[in-house]
């Protein structure tokens, strides 16, 4: 796996329906990436991470690299950027918001 670089996001999937979800500034959890926690430290992300992955609302918090453009959140590899999209069956959660559903 390649290094991680800031800023990062902390994800996780939700124990109840899978949902792909990331970490707020209010330390909830939101299935919208836009709405995540940038972190530009390392450590300090790691440390949040593992304190909520004592949770039970969780499965498999991981820290992920992402760009910001333009006020935009997005992961900074394919596979992150198309678990944002929401589930791979169209036209409901994120998909049925979105009409351009493109990674």
């Amino acid at each position: 796996m390649a290094r991680l670089n800031p800023p990062v996001l902390i994800t996780a999937n939700a124990l109840a329906g899978g949902e792909v979800i990331y970490l707020t500034e209010q330390q909830t959890w939101s299935p919208r990436i836009n709405e995540g926690f940038i972190f530009n430290d390392l450590d300090t992300a790691n440390t949040v991470m593992v304190a909520r992955a004592l949770e039970h609302e969780v499965v498999g918090p991981y820290l992920m690299s992402v760009l910001v453009d333009n006020g935009q959140i997005k992961g900074q590899d394919y596979r992150e950027n198309f678990r944002s999209q929401g589930p791979t069956n169209y036209w409901h959660g994120k998909q049925a918001e979105n009409d351009d559903a493109s990674v």
